[in-house]
């Protein structure tokens, strides 16, 4: 479980990592610019920028839920979790998905992505229990996952209560992160693990993609929640 042949290049590497590094003065920024036009021009440029430099994890997220709702999805539940600017909504719309809700720490992301989404909520990942109740969506979204793996771990559990059974949880990160930092190493993948074992989910997939910056490669990893 949990094994990829995949590899990751070491400039690429270093890359991505500045880019880890400033981004949470990126969203510092985001949170302290006042005028919604000013936000939005700041935004876009990232964005454009970054798509630019070969980012796909949207696409590929999309692409998974897709794969695994070719029928219905208008009826679909969808919480879309670190939802950002609402990249994965865009895609999800354009395959015909509509009950999309985000979940989303900073203000000024959800500022420009609130018209993307049925309900939005300004919160992120914790220890604490997610605002929802039990056997409500049909499937969670995480893609770009750039932050520390501790909060990520301590929330798969609740995203398993959340998750109506038979659905599906799909995570969209970068190799590097999962098969190099300690963080995940020591607590999220042995919680993936753990949630398995207790018969919570069942891993469907976990494979390397080239979609990140710099040509770093990301991976996908799709469960199904029992």
């Amino acid at each position: 479980m949990f094994h990829s042949t995949s590899t990751v290049g070491i400039n690429g590497s270093k890359n991505m990592d500045f880019v880890s590094n400033n981004l949470r003065g990126i969203l510092k920024k985001v949170d302290a610019i006042p005028n919604l036009n000013e936000l939005n021009s700041y935004i876009g440029k990232i964005r454009r920028d970054v798509i630019e430099e070969g980012y796909t994890a949207h696409l590929t997220t999309a692409g998974v839920i897709g794969d695994v709702f070719p029928d219905g999805r208008e009826t679909k539940e969808i919480l879309d979790i670190a939802a950002g600017t609402g990249l994965v909504a865009d895609e999800l719309k354009k395959m015909g998905f509509r009950l999309i809700d985000a979940l989303e720490p900073s203000k000024g992301m959800l500022e420009l992505a609130v018209k993307k989404y049925r309900n939005v909520f300004n919160q992120g990942l914790s220890k604490d229990p997610l605002p929802f109740p039990s056997d409500k969506y049909d499937a969670i979204t995480i893609c770009g996952w750039h932050g520390s793996a501790g909060p990520l771990a301590d929330s798969l559990s609740e995203m398993t209560r959340v998750v109506k059974p038979g659905g599906y949880i799909c995570i969209v990160t970068r190799m590097h992160y999962v098969q190099n930092l300690d963080d995940y190493k020591e607590t999220f993948l042995p919680e993936c693990i753990k949630l398995e074992a207790d018969g919570k989910w069942k891993q469907l997939e976990f494979k390397g993609f080239m979609g990140y910056p710099f040509n770093n490669e990301g991976v996908k990893m799709v469960f199904r929640v029992c």
